[in-house]
């Protein structure tokens, strides 16, 4: 099974509103990404996709070299770009096999990844 996985990638997108920037104001970052630094050894890359903007790319040096963050990096408000976010990141969706949110209120931009990509998990 990790063989086959590690030929695949991860899509993670985080609840709406929420950024890397937002866990490290509560003091949540190194507890919530340290699954994901565990998980990276498995996959081929693994992207998690940010409310925040181009600023979370800071946060990169915490992260395993195979996880990418994908920055709101036009810094639209959080209720459109659930909305947005896919379309405007749809070639990385389509890299991705499976698709993961961290909470229900993530579930929306990932439900319209899963129609852009319908193969994906």
């Amino acid at each position: 099974m990790t063989r086959k996985l590690k030929r695949h990638c991860l899509g993670l997108f985080l609840s709406q509103g929420v950024s890397l920037s937002s866990w490290e104001e509560s003091g949540l970052l190194q507890r919530e990404i340290e699954p994901y630094n565990l998980l990276a050894a498995r996959f081929k890359k693994i992207y998690i996709f940010s409310y925040g903007g181009n600023s979370e790319k800071k946060y990169q040096n915490r992260l395993a070299k195979n996880i990418k963050i994908i920055p709101n990096s036009q810094k639209t408000h959080h209720s459109r770009y659930v909305y947005l976010m896919p379309f405007r990141h749809k070639r990385i969706i389509r890299l991705c096999r499976f698709l993961k949110t961290e909470q229900i209120s993530g579930s929306k931009a990932a439900i319209l990844g899963k129609i852009i990509n319908p193969k994906a998990r």
